[in-house]
């Protein structure tokens, strides 16, 4: 009977060995009845475990769609315990979450308590059991994957809302001022020469080198540098943009020319817009010469930084793409290999049904920025400077060769 009993409780174990193993534990007060126990549950396979003796087959388990005995029991991990652990991490507190929530705090403790059981680690650091400190280790790892779950997440909704309505939509593009300003209307205009029927929406946004609005879906393509961060992005490279010092006409830094070191930079008063500050590599140069840019002078906006040049407030230093060549009021002074250039690439997400129409984007743009760089080539081989340049850099067919 009591054999009966035993196989009966075992049965309904299977789906919670932890449970089991408290079963098991109860019996070591008396090592016979524990060893009787074990012959007789020694052949249950429980899941997320590996039958003694029992090797696991390397083909076999890669032969299975879900496997608990590799993923262990995270699929059973539940959205609203990861939007609990970000409510406490931002409010504070259990109770503070719960309300931003609308749930009690009881269900938000409950909610905290499932998410460490499924992974097997504290998230949270409490107090009395009650109030939350902060965030474990755990706690914080957990909390940065979120992110790029909740950006998978947006970019499925995207595309299931598409699919809903039976519609393509438009391709959209995201680009940063310089680039909208000086290099996309070439690749629209040739686009638009290709496919008629297709509408382009173009975002100019701030330089964003996180690629957000790509990894959430908004945007089909954007414009990054590489090398692009981590994430399903996929990406061709476009053009090479080399950094220049842009200043007053008139002043010395001007009549000097191109500067033979980084050092000579040093006591000038150097300002930089985001799209620099945000350059690793022209930031690390600048700064291993002894250069800093101004704490007081920075703007979002290239346009902005070289108003301030112009205006005799400082030297900027600024990507060629982003210099207006046609304002009299500035030069432009090339850095050559002091710093080393931009690599623009145009970016699309790796893991979203891509538009009809990006590989035609894409190939176009590819093409411009080729040509856009053999015009730069001819225009510096025929002289001074990056104001022929700009004349001619919205017409790449105006000068022979370029085309």
């Amino acid at each position: 009977m009591a054999r009966v009993a035993i196989r009966a409780g075992v049965a309904l174990l299977l789906e919670t060995p932890k449970s089991l193993d408290l079963l098991v534990r109860r019996f070591d007060r008396n090592a016979s009845k524990k060893e009787r126990i074990r012959g007789i549950i020694r052949w249950v396979s429980l899941p997320g475990r590996q039958r003694p003796g029992v090797a696991r087959s390397p083909d076999a388990a890669a032969g299975h769609a879900w496997d608990p005995g590799l993923a262990g029991d995270w699929y059973g991990l539940d959205l609203r315990h990861l939007a609990a652990l970000r409510a406490i991490a931002e409010q504070g507190s259990f109770k503070e979450a719960a309300r931003a929530l609308g749930y009690t705090p009881s269900a938000i403790s409950q909610q905290i308590t499932s998410l460490e059981r499924t992974i097997g680690s504290r998230v949270v650091v409490r107090e009395h059991g009650r109030r939350a400190l902060g965030l474990t280790e755990a706690g914080a790892i957990i909390l940065r994957h979120l992110n790029a779950i909740e950006a998978r997440l947006d970019a499925a909704r995207v595309e299931i809302a598409a699919l809903a309505d039976g519609r393509i939509g438009p391709l959209r593009v995201e680009a940063s001022e310089s680039i909208a300003a000086r290099f996309l209307p070439d690749v629209l205009r040739r686009f638009h020469d290709e496919r008629p029927e297709v509408e382009v929406v173009v975002d100019e946004a701030a330089f964003d080198p996180e690629l957000a609005s790509l990894e959430h879906g908004a945007c089909d393509l954007a414009f990054g540098v590489l090398p692009l961060p981590d994430g399903p992005f996929q990406a061709t490279v476009v053009l090479t943009d080399p950094w220049v010092l842009v200043a007053e006409a008139r002043s010395a830094v001007v009549r000097r020319g191109p500067p033979r070191t980084l050092r000579e930079l040093r006591g000038l008063r150097v300002i930089a817009s985001r799209s620099t500050l945000e350059s690793p590599p022209c930031l690390n140069c600048l700064r291993a010469a002894g250069v800093n840019p101004s704490e007081a002078l920075r703007s979002e906006t290239d346009a902005v930084v070289q108003a301030f040049a112009a205006a005799g407030l400082g030297v900027a230093v600024m990507p060629r793409l982003g210099v207006n060549d046609t304002d009299d009021r500035i030069r432009s002074v090339e850095l050559g290999e002091l710093i080393p250039p931009r690599r623009l690439a145009i970016a699309w997400h790796a893991d979203r049904t891509p538009h009809p129409s990006l590989d035609a984007f894409v190939t176009l743009a590819a093409r411009a920025g080729s040509q856009l760089e053999r015009l730069r080539d001819v225009v510096e081989s025929r002289g001074p400077s990056g104001r022929l340049f700009a004349r001619h850099a919205g017409g790449l067919r105006s000068i022979p060769g370029a085309a």
